[in-house]
Order: structure tokens, then C-alpha cells, then sequence
């Protein structure tokens, strides 16, 4: 075995964290509050940084701008006070009208704009076609599934099958791609175990 105090460290964090799939027990929860509590501190940690770099730094320089969000992050401690409580109102208010306007900004533009351009497509290849026909079919899925009997019933039926088929090749390739992300992680979690630590896999 390695005298790599890391090493050592690494490997015995990974059985406890796989030991999950036995079942659960201590070992596997006690890593999962490292996980976290080392995460919340490590973000804390940051925090203060930035306040002292982009904030407090600035301000002793002689910056007037960094102030706007710093007395607005103050005033978000302002609940804690009662008789001022509400001016915690302000920040938070500022915050969620901002972030929502930036989210629906990007969200037009990459979920409806990008793709509704993406799908009108001249049906000069069959690419093209298939993205063209298959949006068609997943939208009409969707938007006449509850729908009146009519003439067009043989039409929507053959609509439906196609969409569920282009639905389900597109879920199996999303959560094919997520786990082949994922493996070249695990095989190096094996080599770190049985490579590394016992040296079990020669070359390393």
C-alpha cells in the first residue's frame, strides 16, 4: 500500500461515500456531513473574501460605487432588528426582480427563440426533416392530447406514436450522455483505489 497520507485519505472518503450501496450506515453519513460542512465553509470563506475585495477595499480606496451594494447588503441583517425589519424587504426585492428579469431574458432567447429558429429548417436533408417532423409531432403530442374525436384522428394517432418514439430516443441519448460523463470519474476512483492506494492495477 501507498504512504500517500492524500491518497490514503482520498480512497477511504470514496469506499465510505460507495458504501452507500450496501446500505446506509455511518460511515457513509458522516462523510456526507464532511461534504457539506466543508462545502458551506469553503463558500462562507469566499464570501468574506469578496465583501473585503469588492466591497470594503474599494471603499477605502476611495470608490463611492461599491457602496450602493453594500449598505443593500446590511440592510438584508435589518430583520433581526425589529423596529427596522422592514427594510430587509428592499435588497431581497431587488435581488428576485433582478434575477428574475436575467432569467427570463436567457430562457426566451435559449428555450424559444434559439430553438423555434433551430427547427425552421428547409427540408433539403434528411436531418433537417427529422428535426423539422419530430418538433412537429412532440408539439402536437402535447398540445392535442385532449382532443374532441374528429377527422383527423388517424393522423394525430400516428403523430402521438411518432413523438413518444422521438421522446424516448431523446431521453435514452440525455441520460446516456450523463453517464458517460460520469465513468471517466469512476474509473478513476477505481485507479485511485486499486492502482494507487493497494496497487492492485500495475502502472501506477
Amino acid at each position: 500500500m501507498t504512504s500517500n497520507v492524500t491518497i490514503w485519505i482520498t480512497a477511504l472518503l470514496t469506499l465510505a461515500v460507495y458504501s452507500f450501496l450496501i446500505k446506509d450506515n455511518r460511515a457513509f453519513r458522516l462523510v456526507e456531513k464532511f461534504f457539506v460542512g466543508l462545502g458551506a465553509g469553503y463558500f462562507a470563506a469566499m464570501g468574506v473574501r469578496n465583501i473585503i475585495q469588492i466591497g470594503i477595499r474599494p471603499i477605502m480606496e476611495g470608490q463611492l460605487l461599491p457602496l450602493i451594494p453594500f449598505i443593500l447588503g446590511l440592510m438584508a441583517y435589518t430583520r433581526f432588528i425589529k423596529p427596522i425589519a422592514w427594510m430587509t424587504k428592499i435588497p431581497i426585492a431587488l435581488i428576485v426582480s433582478i434575477g428574475a428579469a436575467l432569467t427570463l431574458r436567457g430562457s426566451v432567447q435559449a428555450q424559444l427563440l434559439n430553438q423555434a429558429r433551430g427547427s425552421m429548417l428547409p427540408w433539403t436533408t434528411a436531418n433537417n426533416i427529422i428535426i423539422a417532423l419530430g418538433t412537429a409531432a412532440v408539439l402536437s403530442y402535447f398540445y392535442f392530447k385532449a382532443r374532441s374525436p374528429g377527422p383527423f384522428d388517424g393522423v394525430m394517432t400516428l403523430s402521438s406514436k411518432v413523438a413518444r418514439i422521438i421522446m424516448m430516443v431523446a431521453f435514452g441519448i440525455g441520460y446516456t450522455g450523463v453517464l458517460g460523463a460520469n465513468i471517466p470519474r469512476t474509473i478513476g476512483q477505481i485507479q485511485l483505489i486499486f492502482g494507487k492506494w493497494i496497487h492492485l492495477i500495475p502502472g501506477f
